[in-house]
């Protein structure tokens, strides 16, 4: 997570993945050689303030969008079609009530 520990969303722990704050981009060459992208997605801040939005991209195509993500929402299990993909975008907005306290984390993140 972003201090250096295990990944905590809604008490289950993930031992790595990608954690980001919102509003957040990170951008991906993958060359067309992954078919899914897997993780587990969701806030790493418990507390209620605060709300997140996931989005992945590939070349500029929306892929796939969550509900918005609270403290207390559960790890969603996400598998999204990558295939024919060049860039893939993993996007983090705020839930459309500011920054504050939008700790996000996609968890055990795969490329297969």
């Amino acid at each position: 997570n972003m201090d250096g520990g295990p990944i905590a969303i809604a008490g289950r722990v993930f031992e790595r993945g990608l954690s980001v704050h919102a509003n957040s981009e990170v951008v991906y060459f993958t060359g067309k050689n992954f078919k899914i992208l897997s993780a587990n997605i969701g806030r790493t801040i418990s507390f209620s303030e605060g709300a997140v939005v996931f989005e992945v991209y590939g070349d500029d195509k929306l892929l796939f969008q969550s509900e918005k993500m609270f403290g207390k929402t559960p790890p969603k299990k996400i598998e999204v079609n990558i295939e024919g993909v060049t860039e893939l975008k993993l996007v983090v907005k705020d839930g459309g009530d500011g920054t504050h306290y939008d700790h996000a984390s996609w968890a055990e993140a795969e490329l297969e």
